[in-house]
C-alpha cells in the first residue's frame, strides 16, 4: 500500500494498492479526471479513437485505444460511451463525414 494525495480533496490522502496506479497518458483536464475520481466507480479514460464502422447514428461503433492499456485491449464501443470525449473530437477533425452520424 502506497499513500497518495486525493483529487477530490488536496487536503486528503487515501491508501491505495500500487497495482491500482496506472499512469494517465494523453491530454487529459484536472476536472475530467476529479469527475473520474469522484464518481468512485471503475472508468477507464479514452486515449484515441483508432477506427470506426457503420454508418447510421444507431449501428455506428468506434475502436478505443484506452489509458494505460495495450492495442490488443482495443474494444469496440457505442457513440453513447464516447460522445462527450477530447478523443472523440480530435477523430472527428480528421473523419469529417461522420459529422452527419455523429453531429
Amino acid at each position: 500500500m502506497i499513500e497518495i494525495r486525493s483529487l477530490i480533496n488536496d487536503d486528503n490522502t487515501l491508501k491505495v494498492h500500487i497495482k491500482r496506479i496506472v499512469p494517465v497518458k494523453g491530454e487529459h483536464e484536472m476536472k475530467e479526471l476529479r469527475e473520474i475520481a469522484a464518481n468512485g466507480d471503475e472508468e477507464y479514460l479514452v486515449d484515441c479513437i483508432v477506427d470506426h464502422r457503420g454508418e447510421t447514428r444507431d449501428n455506428s461503433e468506434f475502436l478505443v485505444q484506452w489509458v494505460g492499456y495495450d492495442p490488443q485491449e482495443n474494444t469496440w464501443e457505442p457513440l453513447s460511451s464516447i460522445r462527450d470525449t477530447v478523443a472523440l473530437d480530435k477523430y472527428l477533425e480528421d473523419h469529417e463525414e461522420l459529422n452527419g452520424i455523429v453531429g
